[in-house]
């Protein structure tokens, strides 16, 4: 073999060799370019990134963390090489670089990304938060290798969120004190003021004189109305306060609360001579779950400002269905009136709080410029929204929507709460005929224990009590009033909330807590406050009290709480051949003593005006008064009775009834009283066979009642 030809080709190995080195410095350039592009990616990155190996040793980092150890004085120059190489150690103070060890070993350990706020102590002894997120490094075969890293100082936030918790804090306490001092000034203003409309309201009914009763009767009349502006002004403090906390759902019924509102509102109507009209769309389900108070609260507002602005024509309320979900439904409510509009520029202002379109000093119209801000942030607090459309001379309309529940069909509605009657209705000539003379006895008088501390609300609650025709015992503080209910069973106890030493509420607690160890029957407990609703409310329902009061008790407020909780029901009896006398007989407990007599009650009078009249203290304006709430109760009950009958629920016919009767007999509805407790007591006793005729008698008796009330409160 030849010897050249064993041997390698210099110049072909030269080329190799070239050829190597160019893609050798090809790929270092590469490599050069995509490092120096990673590295000015990672030094513009906003945070200190940094890299470290198994041991804790810095590796890598970028130029913001060596500015950022240059500015707190852990290394001079701001350069890498100063950093590179070191443990946490041999950069900070020994307790720092502890606690930056433990979370970098803690990555490595669990594999993990942890977010820790990291405390550094300064050169200068100055404390600063880092908040850093680290995670492991892994090599290509997923092995860790060290950590990386991401602080960012958050000293001024934690100082700004410091100062935010503080200003909170200090917002919150004076909220409470705004809320207490106004709570407070309530109290001590409602209680001389209803105090004044009290001793007036007394005054006046005592004087003959027209000319002085007829002062007394404007002063009592400008109290009340400084008290309606005190009590709107309380609201608008208290709506500061709400929450979603304070929605209430319940089931309720649709028609019921539109109906509610267009009776507290008829006489207003009638006055004005102006129609009130409703139309709620006939696929809305009848059964709806929601804060029907506040619903009914916000159409009352609505409607009674439409009406006031509203000379002729008409007061629409109109319910349309929008849409209907599974279990949810969305309705459109429309309060439209043919009234004096609103101007466009006041469009946007008038659900503000206090605003008025018209203002107080030039007499036009009443009011405070609260109502439609209610109306708004109770439409707003149940997720719906409102508008308005206006035209000048023309009329106004309010919109709003509101998303409610579908009842289940054997839900059972809510009853809604009557508001107070506004307008008395003037004595009616029809009276005449009706009245006739009686001897039946006055009814057994209900036992009613008034605890107040204040000697002027004390003297007006017990006059008012007397002539509602119940007995009053008096007592001025909490000790004495548990005493007496410990030792004497009372139909109903009014107690003032914020009594000296045991506080009406305490009362409250320690009266149930007897009634529940002794096995009482739990007596009524209305509390009767002058404190801003919200809060003393809830506190006054949790300790036991059935229903609270805001001050002054007056007529209404009492009547309204007999009819609502039945007071005279089981009190109230009469004793005479022409009643319902309370004997034991042939048939049960008040009934007659034979079936004949069940049937022979034609020759009772319909309206005995003269007991009547002497229950209620001969007050004229009140027994108008008591007959249009028994007008209103007495249509709710007969529209459950109907669908009652048609299931043959007799237990709830009869509790019906009960609950009719004892409204009627206080009001000298004699025939409707007997008609019930027939049916009401032959029921009880038992008996089956003549339920249905007694029903019918019942419901004969009952639209007579009805037709007669409808004409004397027209």
């Amino acid at each position: 073999m030849d010897k050249n030809t064993s041997q390698e080709n210099p110049k072909s190995t030269n080329i190799d060799f070239e050829i190597t080195i160019k893609d050798l410095s090809s790929k270092i350039y590469d490599f050069e370019t995509k490092y120096q592009r990673l590295k000015g990616l990672i030094d513009n990155l906003p945070g200190d990134i940094y890299w470290k190996d198994q041991n804790c040793v810095w590796i890598g980092l970028n130029k913001h963390c060596a500015q950022s150890l240059q500015k707190m004085g852990f290394i001079k120059n701001g350069i890498e090489e100063e950093v590179i190489g070191k443990t946490d150690f041999q950069l900070f103070n020994h307790t720092t670089a502890e606690v930056y060890r433990k979370n970098d070993l803690e990555v490595m350990k669990r594999k993990i990304e942890v977010t820790r706020e990291e405390t550094t102590y300064l050169s200068n002894g100055e404390l600063i938060v880092l908040l850093s997120i680290k995670s492991p490094l892994l090599d290509k075969n997923g092995n860790i290798i060290g950590i990386a890293g991401n602080t960012i100082d958050i000293t001024e936030r934690k100082q700004i969120e410091a100062d935010l918790r503080q200003a909170k804090t200090a917002a919150e306490a004076a909220s409470i004190a705004k809320t207490e001092f106004i709570a407070n000034m309530s109290h001590d203003i409602r209680t001389p003021l209803s105090g004044v409309v009290g001793l007036g309201m007394l005054a006046e009914q005592e004087i003959d004189n027209p000319s002085p009763r007829t002062k007394v009767h404007d002063m009592v009349k400008s109290a009340d109305e400084l008290l309606n502006m005190l009590n709107k002004f309380l609201d608008v403090v208290s709506l500061g306060n709400i929450t979603f906390n304070d929605i209430h759902e319940e089931p309720f019924d649709l028609h019921h609360l539109v109906q509610t509102v267009i009776d507290l509102e008829q006489s207003s109507v009638d006055l004005k001579k102006i129609n009130l009209r409703k139309s709620i769309d006939e696929h809305i389900p009848p059964i709806l779950i929601g804060d029907h108070d506040k619903i009914h609260h916000i159409i009352l507002n609505l409607v009674g400002n439409s009406i006031k602005f509203t000379q002729s024509g008409c007061v629409d309320i109109a319910i349309k269905l929008v849409e209907t979900f599974e279990d949810k439904i969305q309705l459109l409510f429309e309060v439209s009136d043919t009234g004096i509009g609103i101007p466009s520029e006041s469009l946007n202002k008038i659900f503000e709080v206090f605003y008025k379109v018209t203002p107080s000093y030039k007499g036009l119209n009443k009011g405070h410029g609260v109502g439609l801000h209610i109306v708004k942030t109770y439409t707003e607090l149940l997720g719906g929204k409102i508008s308005v459309e206006s035209n000048m001379s023309k009329g106004s309309k309010f919109s709003f929507t509101l998303t409610l529940k579908i009842a289940e069909k054997n839900v059972k509605p809510q009853n809604i709460s009557h508001t107070s009657l506004k307008e008395p209705v003037e004595k009616s000539p029809i009276l005449q005929p009706l009245i006739a003379e009686t001897t039946q006895h006055l009814p057994n008088v209900p036992e009613v224990l008034i605890i107040e501390d204040n000697t002027i609300a004390l003297t007006i609650a017990q006059t008012l009590v007397t002539q509602t025709h119940c007995h009053s015992t008096p007592a001025s503080d909490g000790e004495s009033a548990l005493e007496l209910a410990k030792n004497k069973s009372y139909d109903l106890i009014l107690s003032d909330v914020g009594l000296p030493g045991m506080s009406g509420i305490e009362f409250t607690l320690q009266l149930r807590a007897h009634e529940k160890k002794h096995h009482i029957k739990p007596v009524l407990i209305i509390g009767v406050t002058a404190h801003a609703e919200g809060k003393m409310h809830d506190e006054c329902i949790a300790s036991g009290m059935n229903h609270v009061i805001i001050k002054p008790l007056n007529i209404e407020k009492l009547t309204e709480i007999y009819h609502t909780f039945s007071v005279f029901n089981d009190t109230t009896n009469t004793s005479s051949s022409s009643s319902t006398a309370i004997s034991k007989k042939a048939l049960g407990i008040d009934l007659p003593n034979t079936e004949e007599e069940l049937f022979a009650i034609d020759n009772l009078l319909i309206f005995d005006i003269e007991n009547a009249k002497k229950v209620l203290g001969n007050d004229n304006s009140l027994l108008m008064d008591m007959l249009k709430l028994t007008m209103t109760i007495l249509s709710e009950e007969l529209s459950h009775l109907k669908p009652a009958h048609e299931a043959s629920d007799w237990e709830k016919i009869a509790k019906v009834a009960h609950k009719l009767k004892g409204g009627f007999v206080s009001i000298g509805l004699t025939r409707a009283a007997t008609a019930c407790q027939y049916l009401e007591r032959y029921h009880k006793a038992g008996h089956i066979q003549l339920l249905e005729k007694l029903y019918d008698q019942m419901i004969r008796v009952l639209d007579k009642t009805a037709e007669i009330l409808k004409t004397l409160i027209k």
